[in-house]
């Protein structure tokens, strides 16, 4: 598996998160012709992407795919993306999964809408388990990731040991 980057900084601001205070609050997209110079340079069939929301921009996505298809590229990728990414572009995401998407790294981080918030997701658990739906349906596997907490007490894990079955991550 390769590994390259497409853009860089983030504009979601999730209160945990160091990648957008290290490379900067608005992201920063390598033109379309460097990332294609990019992947057809590499031999390797699947590639990592980590941007840190590479599904964000419907548009863009749209356009890396028709860059795809129009010169045959066949690659698996893999990317990390976001609850608000994947419901605001399904349609893009529907297409980049026709043109190799296979897994995706999403930070659903909480079953707890109060922790949503005071992380600055812009996300709700309803809204996760929509975003899990999609990836489903469209076949794309979803690595999930959370955030525990050191102060959890056996109610808390059973509460999210049930929102996992809901999610049914891979």
């Amino acid at each position: 598996c390769a590994i390259m980057q497409t853009s860089q900084g983030c504009g979601q601001h999730c209160g945990f998160c160091l990648r957008w205070r290290l490379e900067g609050g608005v992201e920063r997209p390598q033109p379309l012709d460097v990332v294609m110079d990019q992947i057809r340079g590499m031999a390797e069939p699947s590639i990592m992407i980590y941007d840190n929301d590479l599904l964000t921009d419907g548009p863009r996505l749209d356009a890396l795919c028709e860059r795809l298809e129009r010169e045959g590229i066949r690659k698996n990728f893999l990317c990390y993306g976001s609850t608000r990414a994947v419901l605001a572009n399904r349609d893009a995401l529907a297409r980049f999964a026709r043109n190799g998407l296979r897994a995706v790294m999403i930070g659903y981080e909480s079953f707890s809408a109060g922790d949503l918030a005071q992380y600055h997701k812009g996300a709700t658990p309803d809204d996760n388990l929509a975003a899990a739906g999609i990836l489903r349906e469209l076949g794309v596997d979803a690595w999930a990731s959370f955030i525990l907490h050191p102060d959890w007490d056996a109610a808390d894990f059973r509460r999210f040991r049930r929102y996992l079955r809901a999610l049914r991550p891979q």
